[in-house]
Order: C-alpha cells, then sequence, then structure tokens
C-alpha cells in the first residue's frame, strides 16, 4: 500500500513538474545592476511574457534562484516540486 502511494506521489510530481516546463518559457535576463531578472513567457496566459526577480510568484511557483551565467531559472511549485527553466530550451 505504502509502494502504490509512492508511486502515486510520484507520478502526480511528474505530472507538476511537466505542466510547469510544458507553460513557461524562459526567454532572458537582464541584471538592473542590483540583481538579475528573468523574462519568462507564460503559455497559459496568452504568451504573456513576465519580467521576474528571486521572490516573485508566478503560477503557483516562486521563482527561488536566477542564474544568469548558468542561463537557468529555479521555480519552486507550492509542493515543494523544483524545476529548471533554460534559456533556450
Amino acid at each position: 500500500m505504502a509502494e502504490l502511494r509512492q508511486q502515486e506521489e510520484s507520478q502526480r510530481q511528474e505530472t507538476i513538474k511537466n505542466q510547469i516546463l510544458n507553460s513557461l518559457v524562459l526567454t532572458g535576463f537582464v541584471d538592473d545592476g542590483k540583481q538579475s531578472v528573468a523574462f519568462i513567457q507564460n503559455k497559459r496566459q496568452g504568451n504573456k511574457s513576465l519580467l521576474l526577480k528571486e521572490g516573485d510568484l508566478i503560477d503557483d511557483s516562486m521563482i527561488v534562484a536566477i542564474d544568469q551565467a548558468g542561463g537557468k531559472v529555479i521555480l519552486e511549485h507550492k509542493s515543494k516540486i523544483r524545476v529548471t527553466l533554460e534559456l533556450n530550451k
């Protein structure tokens, strides 16, 4: 029974991760002199482009890290699932 719950939880987490990856696209970065901010396109909102910084929320996820040099943004979903968006992917 516990193994079945673990499988279901793993599938749920993978579904959430795929939903995020299929709806959000990292399109660029800019540095305002104090911090890096990321441009993220949200396909769920008609391809609306958003300018976000660490701590900002998008859908049910928070921006926890912006790695401009590495071309990555790390999001944490409210259910504690971490997802990495990569530039040009």
